[in-house]
């Protein structure tokens, strides 16, 4: 079980421990919704599910997303708590893995809007609409530590790589709060997305 007086390693350990279980858990359940779904016709349908793996007792949602019969996608998130409050983290495809902070989650809620007070329910809120994120590496901070401009479907998100394969999201800006070369850099951000998203969708990546 994650617990806070783990480093950032042994966290690591433990998603990469977890995620085929809570993956194959999560396409069970998809396959069974979109059954329902074939006869009932009532798409798009998003909805976020709790889970708890049963060996490590680790704590997750996974997002189904079901636009149509063959237009889906999961997205499966860990969530645990620090010193600082609640932390997300998400495993990629390609075995990267994303720390979403409180602050993160709380800057969302305010700039969406949002009267969310939980912090679980903000945080399930935001994966159920922006499942993917596309970024990019903007400027070395220090030795081994660069800035990021991630974009997502809402809004952009800011932050750090601190490894080779550790991100950090640290804070949320809205569509309209963009500025500048922000406009321009989340719009090429999203068109690459929105291409990821449709290929993957064809099943031609």
């Amino acid at each position: 079980m994650i617990v806070q007086s783990m480093s950032n390693e042994e966290i690591v350990k433990e998603l990469l421990y977890d995620i085929e279980i809570v993956k194959r858990k999560a396409e069970y359940s998809l396959e069974m919704v979109k059954r329902i779904l074939i006869k009932t016709k009532s798409y798009p349908f998003i909805k976020a599910y709790d889970y708890v793996t049963p060996k490590t007792k680790n704590k997750w949602i996974y997002v189904l997303e079901i636009k149509s019969k063959n237009n889906s996608f999961v997205t499966s998130v860990n969530y645990h708590y620090t010193d600082i409050g609640l932390r997300a983290s998400m495993v990629t495809s390609n075995m990267d893995i994303v720390f979403y902070t409180g602050h993160f989650f709380t800057r969302y809620a305010e700039r969406e809007g949002l009267n969310l007070p939980s912090p679980v329910d903000k945080m399930k809120l935001f994966f159920s609409l922006n499942p993917h994120i596309n970024y990019r590496i903007e400027k070395q901070l220090e030795v081994g530590v660069f800035e990021i401009f991630g974009t997502v479907k809402t809004g952009v998100i800011l932050g750090k790589k601190i490894a080779h394969n550790i991100m950090v999201c640290n804070t949320y800006l809205s569509n309209e709060m963009l500025k500048g070369n922000q406009v321009d850099v989340a719009s090429e951000q999203k068109a690459e997305l929105d291409y990821y998203v449709s290929m993957r969708n064809s099943g031609k990546i």
